[in-house]
């Protein structure tokens, strides 16, 4: 009986001294794992001793049914416990992911700002930036530009020629076979029966 009342004694103590320290680093989450393992172990050295002073006694079943009923509330605390742990350290972990991703959007937002202050504005900006950045070449300025519309203009109607004339040639090569075919005849002869 004192080994009980001295086991649930520590059990307090450890519980209170758990309880104040709230950040949980992973030597005391280490720590808490390892107290909840040895209560169980003493739990059930604790267990085992009284299931063997109940077969000294006269009534064995009300006693073993008592120790029993003990056994299962110590382990359901042990338990709860445990739960309680796992909880901390799972939001604790997921704070920390929450941080990690809020300094990443914050540093990749700063990053921005800064790119968006130093940039020029919209595609006009962009434009302007490139002719600054490559000039043309000194032959292109003195011949100057030629008008994009009439270069793709006359490109377009070479190249309507081009295709009008590939598909005269098709016809007429259509057009021959069909009148070599007809002079042969349509019909083949048809392979030798075997005897």
């Amino acid at each position: 009986m004192r080994l009980h009342v001295w086991c649930v004694a520590v059990w307090l103590l450890h519980s209170v001294v758990v309880q104040a320290a709230d950040p949980m680093d992973d030597a005391s989450v280490d720590a808490a794992r390892a107290r909840i393992q040895i209560d169980r172990q003493t739990q059930n050295a604790l267990y085992d001793a009284q299931l063997d002073a109940c077969l000294t006694r006269f009534a064995v079943t009300d006693c073993q049914n008592e120790v029993t009923k003990r056994q299962r509330e110590a382990q359901a605390r042990l338990k709860r416990e445990e739960v309680e742990l796992n909880d901390s350290v799972r939001r604790q972990r997921a704070q920390e992911q929450a941080n990690r991703t809020q300094a990443k959007l914050d540093a990749r937002m700063a990053q921005d700002a800064s790119h968006a202050l130093g940039a020029p504005q919209g595609r006009e900006g962009a434009q302007q930036e490139k002719k600054r950045n490559h000039p043309l070449p000194a032959a292109t300025r003195e011949r100057g530009a030629k008008p994009v519309n009439a270069v793709n203009a006359r490109e377009r109607d070479e190249k309507r020629k081009a295709y009008a004339e590939k598909q005269q040639t098709l016809e007429k090569k259509r057009q021959e076979r069909a009148k070599r075919l007809l002079e042969q005849g349509t019909q083949k002869p048809g392979l030798a029966i075997p005897p």
